[in-house]
């Protein structure tokens, strides 16, 4: 059974009005911070992250999932 918080974060991401092309670089970007084991590194992808004004809510699952 799905838990409900990753329900409503899926909801969110469809309901947000979002673009495709900016959920889907959120979810990369998350991809990335979660692969590359080095904290520099994450600190310049997690700024990429407002500034580029990608979908947050597509980023947090693919962080605590890669």
């Amino acid at each position: 059974m799905i838990p409900r918080q990753y329900l409503s974060r899926a909801v969110a991401v469809i309901i947000s009005g979002a673009t495709p092309s900016r959920i889907a670089a959120g979810f990369v970007l998350g991809m990335l911070i979660g692969l590359i084991p080095s904290p520099s590194i994450d600190l310049l992808i997690s700024l990429a992250l407002i500034v580029f004004d990608v979908n947050l809510a597509a980023a947090f699952p693919a962080m605590a999932v890669f």
